[in-house]
């Protein structure tokens, strides 16, 4: 009897096992396709402000001139529709000069008019984290990274571009880190507890199979008495 326990052990071990291994993969394989997602959101997103984005204004950048402020108001609009239609934080365009970072359009929040966080045509980008720079540098076509400054925490793409005479700019789209966390805890709680549900259920079938077994033992004990 003894034996058949321990046998009975192993096999309820090896199933639990399994059953963990396989929630695991599942839980990596749906948080890295909620990743994919929202690098698929931030490339479009950052692909489409392109489009509205003309070598003009970014050569008008290089060489300071002046914006028609009607017009660029309407590239504003522009920007923030796509920022909406994309479901991401922000777009913007930045140029870098004499080793410094400078807006060349940006969408933004309703707060960051009350916060005075609204950029405009060649506002420098003062707290600008490194890897702007790096990017220019490297010329690297397509960057995803983590950023921290005035306006949050956010996952941010970084296209890198040229115009036709050469003027190097990068497109770029934010997420709020906010939102991914809450949406990687959100598929946490919900595997773990379809795990918990599954262990729960397993437990009761383990249960309910050594009571069986346990009480046919019994009557065989009865029966050879």
């Amino acid at each position: 009897m003894k034996i058949k326990l321990d046998y009975n052990f192993i096999i309820y071990f090896i199933l639990f096992l399994f059953h963990g291994i396989i929630i695991a993969l599942i839980l990596l394989f749906l948080l890295n396709q909620t990743k994919k997602q929202y690098e698929y959101r931030l490339y479009s997103a950052a692909q489409s402000v392109g489009c509205i984005v003309h070598q003009k204004l970014i050569n008008d950048a290089y060489q300071n001139i002046e914006q028609d402020i009607i017009e660029y108001d309407s590239l504003l609009q522009k920007a923030n529709r796509i920022a909406a239609i994309h479901e991401v934080t922000y777009v913007y365009v930045l140029i870098m000069r004499n080793d410094s970072i400078f807006f060349v359009i940006s969408s933004y929040l309703p707060e960051d008019i009350h916060n005075d966080l609204v950029t405009y045509f060649m506002d420098y980008y003062v707290e600008a984290p490194p890897i702007f720079k790096e990017v220019f540098l490297n010329k690297k076509p397509v960057t995803y990274t983590n950023i921290i400054d005035s306006w949050g925490s956010f996952y941010t793409i970084i296209l890198y571009r040229e115009t036709h005479t050469g003027h190097p700019y990068l497109l770029c789209a934010d997420i709020d880190n906010t939102e991914i966390k809450n949406k990687q805890f959100t598929i946490i709680i919900l595997i773990l507890l379809f795990f918990g549900i599954v262990m729960i259920l397993i437990f009761l079938f383990i249960i309910h199979r050594e009571k069986i077994r346990i009480k046919k033992q019994i009557i065989q004990n009865e029966e050879n008495l």
